[in-house]
């Protein structure tokens, strides 16, 4: 074999194991140094199979529509990546407060997937033209699975839906955000984190 075939071999290796070792890279960097968000977690209907190894997840902010933050933008497809700007609520859970098509900068954000366009007219009082609602989305966060060990897992998604149907459940996801990199990383059930 050549030098050169030799040379392209090894390149041809070398961006095989790049690209894999990047993406553990920067999961395990979100990890250890992204901002920490807790995400409230939602009911979820309890047919929902269970999937292999890990609890299916759903967040209150997947039902939440999020006005887009250029209100000239008229439609998003389905499924396209966007980027989700957060802030702390009042009660300390993570709020989804506008929609960037790009990247924004200055701001806490999450990459997510846009589920559908919300399309609502408000109503006025006592008749009359209501005024024009802005453009909102209803995302779906892309850490809606959380990973146990198989023994483990059909036991911590029966609490999950238990503690899911209570009215004033305390249960939440911490998740780690870095550059719009989310990892989710504890999941809360009833004040108790799962291990």
């Amino acid at each position: 074999m050549s030098r050169w075939r030799q040379a392209a071999f090894a390149l041809v290796c070398l961006a095989q194991l790049a690209v894999p070792a990047s993406l553990i890279a920067k999961h395990e960097q979100t990890r250890a140094s992204g901002s920490v968000w807790r995400f409230q977690t939602a009911p979820v209907d309890p047919a929902d199979p269970f999937r292999g190894r890990y609890v299916q997840l759903a967040f209150a902010v997947d039902r939440e529509p999020v006005p887009l933050a250029d209100a000239t933008y008229a439609w998003i497809d389905h499924g396209r990546r966007v980027y989700a700007e957060l802030a702390a609520g009042p009660d300390g859970y993570a709020r989804l407060v506008r929609v960037h098509e790009r990247r924004p900068a200055g701001v806490e954000y999450v990459d997510a997937f846009v589920q559908h366009m919300h399309v609502e007219a408000p109503r006025v009082p006592g008749g009359g033209e209501p005024p024009a609602a802005p453009p909102a989305v209803v995302l779906r966060m892309p850490f809606d699975r959380y990973y146990l060990p198989e023994a483990r897992a059909p036991e911590v998604e029966r609490e999950y839906w238990d503690a899911s149907r209570k009215a004033q459940a305390n249960t939440w996801a911490e998740v780690r955000v870095r550059d719009g990199h989310a990892v989710l990383t504890t999941l809360v059930l009833d004040g108790q984190p799962v291990d």
